[in-house]
């Protein structure tokens, strides 16, 4: 899964602005919408952290096969 360039700006709004609600004022959003663009970058990131384990562990097999 790709990192949405909105949903990372989200995500800079939100620190920036020190809450959701703070940061749905800045970007125009609706409060919930802020809380779905953070849980699209969760996705995201945990989609990378499995992807990048099933790698190692295919490598590790090839090695131990080999």
């Amino acid at each position: 899964m790709d990192i949405n360039s909105d949903d990372l700006l989200t995500f800079v709004t939100v620190v920036d602005s020190g809450s959701l609600s703070a940061a749905a004022g800045h970007l125009g959003q609706t409060t919930s919408g802020v809380s779905r663009a953070l849980a699209r970058l969760e996705e995201a990131r945990d989609a990378e952290i499995d992807q990048a384990r099933m790698i190692e562990r295919r490598a590790r097999h090839h090695i131990a096969a080999a």
